[in-house]
């Protein structure tokens, strides 16, 4: 997780008069050893996410060709027409041709013809500044749409693997310098998997640190707490600082 994204989060407290509660619920230790299911954990949660990223992507591949394809008939369309406006050209300067004379009709038809090509040619450049602008003019849109899908394929993840949540307050607790309390808040049906990994923790366990439940807080995201401040590590929390960094690139992108 990012420092950069975790260190928005960070918020003084306003001092409570009873402070950290020292009785916070914990939990016991047991389970499987940390290493085999965080490595078990990361191999499925990559294969499922491999298959999730890969189907996304297939399908943007086909709305792009779909976009494409449609650009290629609206040329072929404008060929076409060019062809058969071409066409008419030459079979009217012919006609004036034979009244008024060979060459002056012939002259006149090359001249038209050249006219219509440069008119396909403008209108073929206006395609292509039509869809450029489109996707600029809509790129707020398909950010939105592109962090939608983002979120669908995290909260599958989290609700295929809740497990995950020991890696998360892991990423935390690396983050954190000295502190007198530590409060791990999560969702209560994380709780039982952070048992899973209570020996992990057990020297700041036994002094500084306790894990509560808050139904609160969504599947997968954390809160810490100390005497200084906290840490909000939601998942959706994240994303909004995700979208707006990237709208505010949008827009920088847009000035220049």
């Amino acid at each position: 997780m990012s420092k950069v994204i975790k260190s928005c989060f960070v918020k003084k407290k306003e001092k409570k008069d009873s402070g950290l509660n020292s009785s916070a619920v914990t939990t016991g230790y047991g389970g499987k050893h940390e290493g085999d299911l965080t490595k078990e954990t990361a191999h499925s949660i990559y294969e499922e996410t491999k298959i999730m990223i890969e189907d996304l992507v297939r399908e943007a591949q086909k709305k792009a060709e779909a976009i494409i394809c449609e650009a290629e008939k609206e040329a072929e369309k404008l060929k076409k027409k060019s062809k058969i406006e071409s066409e008419q050209v030459k079979k009217k300067a012919y006609q004036e041709g034979v009244q008024s004379g060979y060459r002056e009709g012939r002259e006149k038809g090359e001249k038209e013809i050249k006219i219509l090509a440069a008119e396909t040619k403008k209108l073929a450049q206006n395609l292509s500044a039509y869809k450029e602008r489109y996707f600029k003019e809509n790129a707020e849109n398909i950010i939105d749409l592109v962090l939608t899908i983002v979120q669908k394929i995290i909260n599958t993840i989290v609700e295929l693997k809740p497990e995950i949540i020991c890696s998360i307050v892991k990423n935390i607790l690396e983050e954190v310098g000295d502190a007198e309390k530590l409060i791990i808040k999560v969702n209560p049906l994380h709780l039982p998997y952070l048992d899973i990994y209570d020996q992990q923790y057990q020297e700041l366990k036994t002094s500084k640190l306790s894990f509560e439940g808050d139904p609160e807080i969504k599947l997968g995201g954390c809160i810490l707490e100390t005497e200084n401040g906290f840490i909000d590590a939601q998942i959706d929390e994240q994303l909004l600082l995700l979208k707006k960094a990237l709208k505010d690139e949008n827009n920088y992108a847009g000035l220049c």
